[in-house]
């Protein structure tokens, strides 16, 4: 519960700036992943179906207060261009 809550602050915060900070977009990115994978892990990877990929994707969304379309959810996106995208 009070990840959640936690997560919500931070969604929070980023909609008021667009975007987050280093350590908070590397956390919750990797919350949404299900794990510590590298910038250059391609979501394909890690995530073998689109369906898993929209689901992490809304994750990182919801999580970041970002727009779901202004984050990279291809299978041949990378761990790294979803962190540039949402952080500041």
């Amino acid at each position: 519960m009070a990840k959640q809550k936690q997560m919500k602050e931070q969604a929070k915060q980023a909609a008021a700036g667009g975007c987050m900070d280093t350590p908070d977009a590397e956390a919750l990115v990797r919350s949404c992943a299900g794990g510590d994978f590298s910038p250059d892990t391609k979501l394909g990877d890690i995530f073998q179906s689109a369906d898993q990929r929209k689901r992490f994707c809304r994750c990182v969304a919801d999580g970041s207060g970002i727009g779901m379309s202004k984050i990279p959810c291809g299978a041949g996106d990378t761990i790294g261009a979803v962190l540039d995208a949402i952080t500041c």
